[in-house]
């Protein structure tokens, strides 16, 4: 008689009937390290029959496996390993699957939120923006083209919804009360701004609870963060956590685009968020060599270098600039922030958008060209409620209650892989987003 195997220890579809080993040797290429890894997790792994999802599958170092690379990396480090790594049978410990659960409405996630709409003030320049900006959001070839991939954005892509949060908001207003769960989403969205510099969506709502929990719970910044928590851009990450808590990362003139991404994602779409994507987009599509980047370190430990410079003396052509978004100026200067909203916001009301709603679309189609990492077509709370279920399903609890147990501060979100404790929070995942 066979034995029942799961998918957590050989990549073996769940139910299927296993006979023997399997230790087909796939080779020692490319997905060695992966393999190794997979063997790591095998215990700490909950399998899930929920294919299709980030929930099914090994996670690999900032992307999902596919269940035929699950399947290959395993055999292989089987092979690698002499073949004397027997398959196991699921562990009865391991509990009972439990089903990804939907938390939230999404009805009405092409609506603009029923909460009050209003600007940020901004800085305006005694002597005016700069004259690559007005030059830039007076060009109408670029002007059209903005609105082409703006309107494909909403249309084919979704990216209008991204910023729709409402569910979330009610369900921390319904867990903690009208002015504490007001609060709660709030601070949970600062912190979401605060770690969003080079981070995907996915991480950047993970980490945004870690944050947000430390600060409910009353403990102080660590100098490291624990895994699942730690990040290339971590450094940054904390000072701003520390701005957070101090109220001075939140100033809508001296620093914009925080706040105004914080806001956006609160559901006050009046504000546009100018990121890296938003202002690289329209320059990119102008060819403007004025917004060419001055110093760029392209690894840790290279040395910088100048694109614009490398430009001028033939090194590269706008070609070669056009290829590698990260020669392009990620954020506009102090002079330039206002000017710069206002343009998504005129080309946002001539679609008949709200500029969050706008500028979400245009951050979608526009991804290829500027080098957007994360998949659009979502709301942000999509990427909560992936958490939730992966956080229930490490924990052994309902993601309703895993959910529950973030917004009173108690637990932070968790992800795929083992679990490394602080204080009551836990976790394991990694990916990317620009600033």
């Amino acid at each position: 008689m066979s034995d029942t195997y799961g998918y957590s220890d050989l990549g073996i579809p769940i139910g299927a009937d296993q006979t023997g080993e399997k230790v087909t040797d796939y080779g020692r290429g490319d997905l060695q390290n992966f393999a190794m890894g997979a063997l790591a997790q095998q215990d700490a792994y909950r399998p899930t029959d929920n294919r299709g999802t980030d929930l099914w599958g090994y996670q690999t170092a900032g992307g999902l496996a596919t269940p035929q690379d699950v399947e290959k990396a395993t055999n292989m480090a089987l092979a690698f390993s002499g073949g004397g790594l027997a398959t196991k049978v699921l562990k009865p410990a391991m509990g009972e699957i439990i089903k990804p659960q939907t938390l939230f409405d999404y009805s009405k996630i092409h609506d603009v939120p029923d909460v009050k709409q209003f600007d940020l003030p901004r800085y305006e320049p005694p002597r005016g923006v700069s004259e690559r900006v007005a030059d830039l959001v007076a060009n109408k070839r670029v002007r059209n083209q903005m609105l082409d991939y703006m309107e494909r954005g909403k249309n084919e892509l979704k990216g209008d919804t991204f910023y729709y949060n409402e569910p979330l908001r009610q369900a921390f207003i319904d867990e903690l009360g009208k002015r504490q769960g007001q609060e709660g989403f709030s601070r949970y969205m600062d912190y979401v701004a605060g770690t969003s510099p080079r981070s995907k969506v996915p991480e950047n709502a993970r980490n945004a609870s870690f944050y947000y929990t430390l600060e409910k719970q009353g403990l102080p910044l660590p100098e490291v963060n624990p895994q699942p928590y730690g990040h290339m851009a971590q450094d940054l990450h904390r000072l701003n956590a520390e701005k957070i808590r101090s109220g001075e990362y939140l100033d809508p003139v001296k620093n914009p685009k925080p706040l105004s991404f914080s806001q956006n994602l609160q559901g006050n779409f009046d504000p546009a968020t100018v990121d890296a994507h938003a202002f690289k987009l329209p320059a990119m599509l102008a060819k403007d060599p004025r917004f060419i980047a001055g110093s760029v370190k392209l690894e840790k430990g290279q040395p910088t270098i100048n694109p614009s410079k490398m430009l001028e003396s033939g090194e590269i052509t706008m070609k070669d600039a056009l290829q590698r978004p990260v020669f392009w100026a990620s954020k506009p200067n102090a002079n330039e922030y206002a000017a710069m909203e206002r343009y998504y916001q005129s080309l946002a009301r001539e679609l008949e958008m709200a500029p969050a709603q706008g500028q979400g679309s245009s951050w979608a189609a526009g991804g290829k060209v500027t080098g957007l990492g994360s998949v659009a077509g979502d709301p942000f709370m999509r990427a909560v409620e992936n958490r939730a279920n992966i956080t229930a399903q490490q924990r052994g609890i309902s993601p309703a209650e895993a959910l529950s147990r973030m917004m009173r501060g108690k637990e932070a979100l968790l992800s795929l892989g083992g679990a490394t404790a602080m204080g009551g929070l836990a976790a394991q995942d990694q990916y990317q987003e620009p600033q």
